[in-house]
């Protein structure tokens, strides 16, 4: 529907004026009208510490079911919190699901490129040659350097 009105709008007075800051001004408040009608902004309320699988529904109804513990509705309460945590549940998988999935979607090259570095380092395993006589400094030097290395595959 934006791109009808947009197409049949009558520019004509547009055209019409001398001052290219009062066009622009035209032109900008045209188009934010017509965003206004199509595309409303929409408020959401998110707070931090919420999982991101819930959503405004399960929120809803996690505020129906404390409502009714409060009031002491217990059979209502009950109903309610097998409500809520069947929504959890399903929410949970759903969302990760969709994670696992996206997984997928991206470059299994660079993934299997840094999975074969990181299993297959022609690099001899330097805690190999720790022996016993060695100084503690030595002993943990290298094995920092080792744990080092590893992170720089990752």
């Amino acid at each position: 529907m934006i791109y009808y009105h947009l197409k049949h709008f009558n520019w004509s007075l547009l055209y019409c004026m001398d001052n290219c800051k009062t066009m622009v001004e035209y032109f900008y408040s045209v188009i934010l009208s017509l965003l206004d009608n199509y595309l409303p902004l929409v408020r959401r309320n998110t707070l931090n510490c919420d999982k991101p699988w819930v959503n405004p529904e399960f929120r809803r109804l996690v505020k129906r079911r404390q409502r009714a513990f409060l009031s002491g509705q217990s059979s209502l309460y009950r109903n309610l919190r097998n409500k809520t945590q069947r929504m959890a549940k399903i929410l949970r998988k759903k969302y990760f699901e969709k994670k696992i999935e996206s997984l997928h979607t991206l470059d299994p090259h660079s993934w299997w490129t840094k999975t074969k570095r990181f299993l297959y380092s022609s690099k001899p395993n330097p805690l190999e040659g720790l022996q016993d006589e060695q100084s503690d400094a030595t002993i943990v030097g290298v094995i920092n350097d080792f744990f080092v290395g590893i992170l720089a595959f990752i």
